[in-house]
């Protein structure tokens, strides 16, 4: 009887073994693709944001130019007015006046230039925290790898259930007896003093 509760035993712990170490190493390889995963929804993560970068230090590059530009062709307006007005042999308030008129308008188209560059920037910015907070959400989770030592416990314990099981199972079958019964609570002691043990490593 003894001799089959412990090929039981043994054979129950051994599948269990199996299997806790089966698992293990499945998890393991699940979450070394996540992580290869997680690395290429990085680096493109990195490539978008890059690229919006590019695009930011265009517009800023654009709208320096515009600025200039728009500087540039109220300057020669002015002089040209100021050349026509001499020419014509007219000063004072007069050139003034055409002079703020041209101000006015510089300071309108520069503004504007200004106004779209800001808007510009705005969306670029709001897409790379959106590249950003996309590429978190879908960072793939790594699963817990169980322990050796938890492995070889689960296997004690189910391996001591199965022979306790069995052992119920024909006890209940062919009756009681007093050996049998002394027999079982060593060897209950045992099992459980060695799941113990394995527990505590």
């Amino acid at each position: 009887m003894l001799a089959a509760l412990a090929v039981s035993f043994g054979l129950s712990a051994g599948r269990n073994l199996l299997s806790g170490m089966q698992q293990r190493s499945q998890i393991e390889a699940q979450n070394e693709a996540t992580k290869a995963q997680n690395r290429l929804n990085a680096m493109e993560a990195v490539r978008s944001i890059a690229g919006t970068r590019l695009q930011q230090a265009a517009v800023r590059q654009q709208t320096a130019k515009d600025l200039s530009t728009a500087q540039r062709m109220a300057n020669m307006a002015t002089g040209q007015a100021t050349a026509q007005a001499a020419a014509a042999g007219v000063r004072g308030a007069t050139v003034d006046a055409v002079a703020d008129d041209i101000q006015i308008e510089l300071d309108r188209a520069q503004a504007e230039v200004q106004d779209s560059a800001i808007m510009q920037e705005f969306n670029l910015n709001e897409r790379i925290r959106s590249i950003a907070a996309q590429t978190k959400m879908n960072l793939g989770r790594l699963t817990e790898v169980p322990s050796y030592g938890s492995i070889l416990f689960g296997a004690v314990a189910g391996g001591a259930m199965s022979a306790g099981s069995q052992y119920a199972q024909q006890y209940f079958k062919f009756g009681a007896s007093a050996t049998p019964g002394a027999n079982l609570q060593g060897q209950s002691s045992a099992l459980t003093n060695n799941a113990a043990f394995v527990k505590n490593m």
